[in-house]
């Protein structure tokens, strides 16, 4: 199920979500929530990662930490752009 302002949306599969987060706590607490959303997540660490995974494709949502280490989320969302 998926929480959208005043919207709930039931998945009849699981999205794929790819979550870039350098903060340890923010990607524990927040993973957990997708997953109870019902999003299927995968965590990158930093930019270099996301970008790596980002390229293997099949990807429903991207969401970048702006500020990560290596590739920022800025530079993450110029390099899809450019694809």
């Amino acid at each position: 199920m998926v929480i959208c302002s005043k919207f709930v949306v039931k998945m009849t599969e699981k999205m794929k979500l790819l979550y870039a987060e350098d903060d340890d706590t923010s990607a524990i607490i927040y993973t957990e929530v997708f997953r109870k959303a019902g999003f299927e997540v995968s965590v990158a660490r930093d930019g270099d990662e996301a970008w790596d995974m980002y390229q293997q494709g099949g990807w429903d949502v991207l969401l970048f930490d702006m500020d990560l280490p290596g590739k920022d989320g800025y530079e993450l969302i110029r390099l899809i752009r450019e694809r």
